[in-house]
C-alpha cells in the first residue's frame, strides 16, 4: 500500500496541478475539459487502490468477497448516477463513480484487515508522510506553473507541452 502511495500520489497531484496545459497539450485548450481531468484524476487514486487492495483480496483466496464488493460498489455507482447526473451535470458520472468505488475500497480493506490484522496505525501514519512530502512537491510546482506561464502560454500546444515538462522536471526533482 505504501509503494502505491509513493507512485500514485505525486502522480496524480502533478496531473491536478497541471490540468489545464496538459489538456490542452492532448485535446486543445478548454476549462470544462481540464476541470473534468482535474477531478477525474482524483478518482484515479481510488480506481487504483480499488485494483491493488481487491487483487490482494483475491491473492488470499477471497475472490467471493472481491466480487461481493465490486458488486455492490456497481450498484452503489448506477443508483447515484441517476441523481447525480441531473444534479451536478458532467461530473455527476465521476461522483457516482467516487462513491460506488468509495463503499468497495472500504468493505475491501475492513475485510483485509480482518485476515491479516495489517498494522493500520503503520500504514497511517507512513500515507500522511507521504501526503506531506507530496504537498511539499506541489507548492514548488504550482509555482513555476505561475511564473514560467507568465513566459509560456498555456492555451497552445507546444508551449503548453513545454510547460508540463518544465513544471514535471521541477517537481519531480522536489519530490525524490
Amino acid at each position: 500500500i505504501q509503494l502505491f502511495l509513493f507512485i500514485m500520489l505525486p502522480s496524480t497531484v502533478g496531473i491536478m496541478t497541471l490540468a489545464f496545459p496538459l489538456n490542452t497539450v492532448f485535446y486543445g485548450p478548454d476549462k470544462t475539459g481540464a476541470s473534468l481531468l482535474f477531478w477525474a484524476s482524483l478518482l484515479s487514486i481510488l480506481l487504483a487502490f480499488f485494483m491493488l487492495a481487491s487483487n490482494m483480496l483475491q491473492g488470499i483466496y477471497q475472490n467471493r468477497y472481491a466480487i461481493k464488493y465490486l458488486l455492490m460498489g456497481l450498484v452503489v455507482k448506477i443508483i447515484t448516477q441517476f441523481i447525480f447526473v441531473p444534479l451536478f451535470g458532467l461530473y455527476g458520472p465521476l461522483l457516482a463513480t467516487f462513491f460506488g468505488f468509495l463503499l468497495t475500497c472500504y468493505l475491501t480493506v475492513k475485510r483485509l484487515y480482518k485476515i491479516t490484522r495489517f498494522n493500520k496505525q503503520l500504514v497511517l501514519k507512513r500515507g500522511i508522510l507521504l501526503t506531506l512530502m507530496v504537498l511539499m512537491m506541489a507548492i514548488p510546482t504550482l509555482i513555476a506553473r505561475h511564473l514560467f506561464g507568465m513566459v509560456l502560454s498555456d492555451s497552445h500546444r507546444l508551449s503548453a507541452f513545454v510547460l508540463v515538462i518544465l513544471c514535471a522536471i521541477i517537481g519531480g526533482g522536489v519530490y525524490t
